[in-house]
């Protein structure tokens, strides 16, 4: 029988699969996916500290965490580079740094979402790694 980790790694490969191919086939690179990433990271980061609205706040940081997702699937597809791990590695720090930073502007219920944001991504860390 196999392990729930390798069961849920396999799934996740199943589903992630065609998108990956996709942006295979388009010639998208990993690291432009991680420079999305970043991207949204950032904003969710922002927009939480605005408390412009908590929908898009969670909304980009959602984004953030699917092409995170994203860019291993198309890096183990176009085969990864060291520069290619040393990008995706920084890109998850910034982040991190990011959304660690606003706690400084952040109410207690903000904190336990970050937490739940921070389980959720350290949940997903130990499963693939």
């Amino acid at each position: 029988m196999k392990s729930w980790k390798v069961q849920f790694k396999a799934r996740k490969d199943r589903l992630l699969a065609p998108i990956g191919d996709w942006f295979v086939r388009n010639k998208i690179r990993a690291n432009y996916l991680s420079a999305i990433s970043v991207s949204f990271g950032i904003l969710g980061a922002a927009l939480t500290i605005s408390r412009f609205s908590w929908l898009y706040a969670s909304a980009a940081l959602v984004l953030h965490i699917i092409f995170d997702v994203l860019d291993g699937t198309v890096a183990r597809r176009q085969g990864p580079t060291p520069k290619g791990y040393l990008v995706d590695f920084f890109v998850d720090r910034i982040v991190i740094v990011a959304l660690l930073g606003i706690l400084v502007f952040l109410e207690p219920l903000l904190i336990i979402l970050l937490a739940l944001y921070a389980a959720v991504s350290l949940v997903y860390f130990a499963i693939t790694y």
